[in-house]
Parts: structure tokens; C-alpha cells; sequence
């Protein structure tokens, strides 16, 4: 550090939202209760640390890379600055990955990160958000096969951020984004332009392979089908069931290639075992709003297709309907 004055800022804030005011006469003046600061700063360490862990995964029956994000990072006043992985954890991973084989990334994170480009040089990805103090415990149960991971991706994963529907128009100007996708939020988007994502919404791999199959049954309202674990290994499998509806053309107005309108969860099934699923399903789900009715409409002699999957990318028709008059309601 160059010797010198210099004029420190110091920019404090708090990540509570609300403070009780019967508190406040005990933080007034609050000069009279704390006395003093102190300064510091991180010290820079020349150690290449990916190289070090690199050293020490090449001894190792296999490695895990714990990456992610922080507070420091994610928090609901801002937005995230990057995509990518921030520091030199992409670096990690990789020098990690050539030295040993398999390599299990796990990653930290509220949202999703950019998984180029290091997915495919690593054999494993789990993706735990954030669990609190149990993370640790979880995360080690389903690497070590204790237990069976069942959980779906809630969004679409992207490859780049420029295949994000908001992308050309973020950050917005004078504190306003536009959201110029308009109907087509999500995997609409995707499925509107055929882009691949990195992962669709609905993605997730279990130890066990779990298998679907559509009954002949059922009606507008209710969907079923069957989930059977045929195995991969012996503990418990459980499978998450999309719905979505299609409409079919022609079409008056402008829609999403498809859409949710419903999904279920199996129980935990044992290999060999099967359970039947049900998806109960409103038929309000197949409505736009009308703005010259100011109502919902379903027009007449519309025709939907009723899909079953597990992912935005694995669906397949189970269902044909007909809608020979026109709906409408209020509310």
C-alpha cells in the first residue's frame, strides 16, 4: 500500500426490513454507546489455489467443487451483476476435473449460473440452492446414495444470458424495465423460438429410472397415468408429472406453444412398484383475457392437445380436446 492520506467513505446497510420503533431511543445518540472503529483489509495471498486443489484431487478417488454465490451476490435489493460463476471458481472446476475423475460439482445459488465451460468435463452437477445449516448433511446423503435426489428445476436453465427474454431490454432506463416478451415469460419463450436451454424447466435425474404411461381414462378435468421405478438402484424413486395444454390452430390471438395447467408428485416408490397419478386440472387454465369483452374466453371449436412429462423438452400427447361453444367468465 502506497504511504499517503487517504479518505475513507464507510456505506453501511442492513439487510432487515423493518426496525421496531420502541428501539430507537436505545440507538439515540448513538455516539454515547459505541466509541471507536476499526479498519482493515484483506491481505492478498499469491497462492494459486486452483492449482493447490487441482494437487490435491489428483490423489483422490473422486472430488467435489462446492461453488456458487453469497449474500454478497444475491440479495432482493439489486440485481445480479454476472451470469457466470464470480471469482476464480469457473478455474477451480475445471483444473479440478482434469486431474480427477469423477469430479461432483456442487453449487450454491438462487438463481441459475453458466454452466459453460465446464459442464461437460464434470460428471456430476448438484444444484442445492440454499439450505441453511443442513446443507452440508443433505448434500453428503445424496452424494453418498443415502438419499434419492427427486427435486425438479422450477425454470428454464439458459446456456447464455443473451437467450434471456429480458435481455434486450435490461436494465431498463429511470428505474423501469419493460418486459417486451409479453405472454411468452419463461419456457414460453424457449418453446417460442426453439433456443435450447441449458436445462428446461422440470429437469432433474434420480438414481432410479422412473417411466410413464398415459391411461386411456379420464376427462377435460381429471388426467391420470402411471409411474413405475424399473430400477438403477435400491432405494426410493419419486417422479414429478407435468401437465400442459397446446391449442391447436387456427388461433385468433397470439399464444404460448404450450402451457402449464397442472402437475403431481408420485410417492416414494420402491423398485418394481407403480402408482397411478392425478392431475387434477381447471379448466379456467385454457382462457385468455379478452380486452373488447373485458372477460376470460375460450373461443368455440377450439381444439387442445393435453400433454404429460416430466420436462419442457419431454412431453407427449395424451389428450385431445374440443371446445365446441364459447366459454366465458368474469373472474
Amino acid at each position: 500500500m502506497a504511504m499517503g492520506e487517504y479518505e475513507i467513505h464507510v456505506d453501511c446497510r442492513s439487510h432487515d426490513r423493518q426496525l421496531r420503533p420502541e428501539l430507537l431511543p436505545l440507538l439515540d445518540p448513538m455516539e454515547d454507546k459505541f466509541q471507536g472503529i476499526r479498519l482493515g483489509y484483506e491481505e492478498w495471498d499469491p497462492a494459486d489455489l486452483p492449482a493447490e486443489a487441482a494437487q490435491l484431487a489428483s490423489d483422490s478417488d473422486a472430488a467435489i467443487v462446492v461453488v456458487g454465490r453469497d449474500k454478497e451476490w444475491e440479495t432482493e435489493g439489486e440485481d445480479i451483476p454476472i451470469f457466470e460463476l464470480p471469482g476464480d471458481q469457473v478455474r477451480l472446476i475445471q483444473e479440478v476435473a482434469a486431474a480427477c475423475k469423477p469430479t461432483v460439482v456442487v453449487v450454491q445459488a438462487g438463481t441459475p449460473v453458466q454452466m459453460e465451460p465446464w459442464i461437460d468435463s464434470v460428471q456430476a452437477v448438484l444444484y442445492t440452492w440454499y439450505q441453511d445449516q443442513e446443507l452440508g448433511n443433505a448434500a453428503a446423503a445424496v452424494i453418498c446414495g443415502k438419499v434419492n435426489p427427486s427435486g425438479r428445476l422450477p425454470m428454464t436453465f439458459p446456456r447464455r444470458i443473451e437467450d434471456c427474454p429480458a435481455f434486450s431490454s435490461f436494465p431498463g432506463e429511470d428505474a423501469e424495465s419493460y418486459y417486451s416478451e409479453g405472454l411468452f415469460v419463461g419456457y414460453r419463450w424457449w418453446d417460442l423460438l426453439g433456443t435450447m436451454p441449458q436445462f428446461p424447466l422440470g429437469f432433474g435425474l434420480s438414481y432410479n429410472a422412473l417411466r410413464l404411461v398415459y391411461t386411456a381414462g379420464g376427462t377435460i378435468l381429471t388426467l391420470t397415468c402411471h409411474v413405475s421405478n424399473t430400477g438403477g438402484s435400491d432405494l426410493a424413486g419419486r417422479e414429478t408429472v407435468i401437465a400442459w395444454f397446446s391449442q391447436c390452430p387456427p388461433t385468433k390471438l397470439a399464444r404460448p406453444k404450450k402451457q402449464i395447467c397442472g402437475s403431481a408428485k408420485s410417492k416414494p416408490l420402491l423398485p418394481g412398484e407403480e402408482e397411478e397419478v392425478r392431475i387434477e386440472v381447471d379448466f379456467h387454465a385454457f382462457g385468455m383475457f379478452g380486452t373488447k369483452k373485458g372477460a376470460w374466453v375460450i373461443p368455440a371449436n377450439t381444439r387442445f392437445q393435453i400433454l404429460l412429462g416430466t420436462t419442457a423438452l419431454d412431453t407427449e400427447v395424451a389428450w385431445v380436446v374440443d371446445v365446441p361453444c364459447e366459454i366465458t367468465w368474469s373472474r
